[in-house]
């Protein structure tokens, strides 16, 4: 039998800690259907939003 599809507390503990250690600032985790985990930061919130304002700035 394979590997069992939802990560441990244990592993999401490791990942979210790994993550600050590299100065990342976690603002959203997710966990894919194949128990992969997804980490957002504040950078990646930021660009989207940029990206947003600019299409609405240039669509008046």
């Amino acid at each position: 039998m394979g590997k069992r599809a939802t990560p441990t507390k244990a592993e999401l503990t490791r990942a979210l800690s790994a993550a600050k250690e590299a100065g990342m600032s976690v603002t959203r985790c997710e966990i894919g259907p194949n128990g992969t985990i997804i980490l957002s930061t504040v950078a990646a919130a930021e660009s989207a939003d940029d990206a947003y304002y600019a299409w609405k700035a240039s669509h008046k």
